[in-house]
């Protein structure tokens, strides 16, 4: 059981790294001009639909990352499925990233096509709301309802 978590928990970390070097990555190109800046900062109607679809895909986005997030906390797992359920966790786990993912680039993308901070914000809110997807031990154990193994017991002999 803890090589199947110790394994979950790198493939998690693994998708939470790169959840984060997609931004930069994404800032770096831009910053170099390998991608045009600033395309539609003269155009206010451009400026205005690009700013309003960023906004309202973030308003639509994160709060079903959070109505996910407790869905996985509601469900019960049974012993005997582990493996299964922590398949199902990864997944979901990655679908929660993906949804802020969908966010953040978009609005990156905004937010150097607009030249506006506006978009930038909802990046911030996208990149705090990934905090809590946060992979970790514990917050395994919470979300899949298991009980953590006692270091105790196993240092103890007996």
């Amino acid at each position: 059981m803890e090589a199947q978590i110790k394994q979950v928990l790198k493939k998690l970390y693994v998708q939470f790294f790169f959840f984060m070097l997609t931004p930069v990555l994404l800032a770096v190109i831009y910053e170099t001009n390998t991608l045009p800046v600033g395309l539609y900062a003269d155009d206010i109607k451009m400026q205005y639909l690009i700013e309003s679809v960023g906004i309202l895909v973030t308003i639509v986005c994160v709060p079903l990352v959070f109505i996910l997030f407790r869905l996985m906390q509601k469900r019960k797992i049974e012993n005997n499925i582990l493996s299964m359920a922590l398949n199902r966790y990864v997944f979901s786990c990655a679908k929660r990233l993906a949804l802020l993912e969908i966010v953040v680039i978009l609005n990156v993308v905004a937010s150097y096509m607009t030249l506006n901070n506006s978009s930038g914000y909802c990046v911030l809110i996208a990149l705090i709301a990934s905090f809590f997807c946060l992979p970790g031990k514990k917050r395994l154990y919470a979300e899949l309802n298991l009980q953590q193994p006692d270091s105790n017991e196993t240092n103890s002999v007996g």
